[in-house]
């Protein structure tokens, strides 16, 4: 049995927040390494997709999704050399976004070097922080971001993985399981190196935008039409839907963890 958990709702001067989650372990992995997290003080959701052997992947989520939280709310933290990296032209909030998963990925790799057990591990993250009319995406991985707006869904973030870069160079892999390989090959996660480059943008937030972040054990079950479907029938039961996307996911098998945050765009 599958329950939606209902976070409080997040409040700006021109909008108000309503926001379900769920997570599970699914039908194959012994343990769930997704963490995620929500802050109604920084207007800020967080989802992590750990990855490691013996229980290292949901440290490696856990620290990524404390550590952002801390870090963007943390206002006196500088943040002056993220300039150097990514150019001068992000705004603070962007620059403040980079910055927080930098320390993450920074925590987690010292970890992983300091503890033999966490030796190796990594995970994903995406990460939204709203403010009056724009919301700050940032991810590093295959953990995604998607946007309803109306009865279009866009996937706005871009996965880091081999499939991915293949597709970028104009090639699509023939066979299912060259496609299946490639797209779970990472090209970028937090706590390989000491640095991570950070994919950082702004997107305008417009009433009754539906935004989804989720790891891929949803996305691998259920395709971008199968998603569009159970969202568009939601009827503004945010809570239905996540339970829904989660019980067709463990419906198709449920191969690996599955994590969803829900945030739908009312007014305050």
């Amino acid at each position: 049995m599958v329950t939606a958990l209902e976070m409080p709702k997040f409040y700006t001067q021109s909008y108000a927040l309503e926001i379900s989650c769920g997570s599970d372990q699914g039908r194959v992995r012994l343990i769930n390494e997704d963490n995620f997290g929500c802050d109604a003080a920084a207007k800020l959701m967080v989802l992590a997709d750990g990855m490691g052997g013996c229980q290292a992947g949901e440290v490696a989520s856990a620290i990524a999704v404390s550590t952002v939280i801390s870090e963007i709310k943390n206002i006196e933290q500088p943040v002056s050399d993220i300039g150097l990296f990514y150019g001068d032209d992000l705004t603070p909030s962007m620059a403040r976004a980079c910055n927080a998963i930098e320390k993450s990925n920074l925590a987690i790799y010292e970890a992983g070097l300091h503890s033999p057990e966490c030796a190796g591990m990594g995970t994903t993250i995406v990460m939204a922080q709203f403010a009056e009319d724009i919301v700050t995406v940032a991810n590093v991985g295959d953990s995604r971001l998607y946007l309803l707006r109306g009865d279009v869904l866009q996937q706005l973030t871009v996965d880091h993985t081999v499939l991915q870069e293949q597709i970028e160079l104009g090639f699509f892999p023939e066979d299912e399981r060259q496609r299946v390989a490639a797209r779970s090959m990472l090209t970028r996660a937090l706590g390989s190196e000491p640095r991570v480059t950070v994919d950082v943008f702004e997107q305008q937030v417009n009433p009754d935008d539906l935004f989804l972040l989720c790891s891929d054990g949803l996305y691998d079950m259920l395709d971008d039409g199968e998603i569009h479907s159970i969202l568009t029938k939601m009827d503004g039961r945010l809570g239905w839907g996540v339970e829904e996307l989660l019980r067709r996911t463990l419906d198709q098998g449920g191969v690996d963890n599955v994590t969803l945050i829900l945030a739908r765009v009312i007014s305050s």
